[in-house]
């Protein structure tokens, strides 16, 4: 028997590699019958999920393989579902095969985030503020529930080497600004001080804060947009 393979690929989420088995003529002459076998494999867009802790989260989720006759096909994946995933994005890979020899693989992302609370900062009517003013801007970070708030350890550790920032930029720009905040296991939250004096009175501002994972990840954060008016 002679086998050919063929990539194919499906709509998101399904990925299937073609197995094309030619069976031996029956006699002299007789021209070769082909039987086409395909693999596919159903697999999440994504898996969103939220961690109490810096250990990350465990994660699960439902992975099927069938091939062209109906066959369920058993699933080997490079994470198991219900496995602990750390702080950010990881990237699952699962392969089935049929008993014909064809493949299909297909990869899904895992993130692992904190849910980020309520962006504070004290705005004058309609969220304006003076030019020169300093906004006292502050929130506060949760865990899985979105109601216990992380604790000290935990909230401290993701403020360090700048995961966590406060970033503005005048509505239609291409830069902002960022900078760094600090934490208080006291108030359990995050602060820092906006200065506007540097703003163009009249423009409207987006002011939003950041968390960040080692890999570079957005696992929270939350966004105002403020007015600054003509002022001292």
């Amino acid at each position: 028997m002679s086998i050919r393979l063929f990539v194919s690929s499906f709509a998101a989420g399904v990925v299937a590699l073609l197995c094309v088995g030619v069976a031996p003529a029956q006699a002299s002459g007789e021209a070769p019958m082909a039987t086409t076998v395909r693999v596919s494999l159903s697999v999440p867009r994504s898996v969103t999920v939220y961690a109490n802790g810096a250990t990350g989260a465990s994660a699960t989720f439902r992975v099927t393989a069938r091939d062209t006759a109906g066959n369920g096909l058993r699933v080997a994946c490079t994470r198991a579902s219900g496995a602990v995933f750390h702080l950010g994005k990881t990237v699952v890979t699962c392969t089935a095969k049929s008993r014909l020899g064809a493949a299909g693989t297909a990869s899904f992302p895992v993130v692992v985030a904190v849910r980020g609370g309520r962006f504070a900062a004290p705005l004058l009517a309609a969220g304006l503020v003076q030019k020169g003013d300093q906004l006292h801007a502050s929130f506060r970070l949760y865990g899985a529930d979105g109601l216990t708030g992380l604790s000290d350890a935990f909230a401290s550790s993701l403020n360090a080497n700048g995961r966590i920032s406060v970033h503005a930029q005048q509505v239609g720009a291409k830069t902002a600004t960022s900078q760094p905040l600090t934490y208080s296991p006291t108030t359990h939250r995050f602060s820092t001080t906006v200065q506007t004096f540097a703003w163009v009175g009249g423009a409207d501002y987006r002011v939003w804060y950041s968390v960040t994972a080692a890999d570079g990840t957005l696992i929270a954060g939350r966004a105002v947009v403020l007015g600054v008016r003509l002022g001292a």
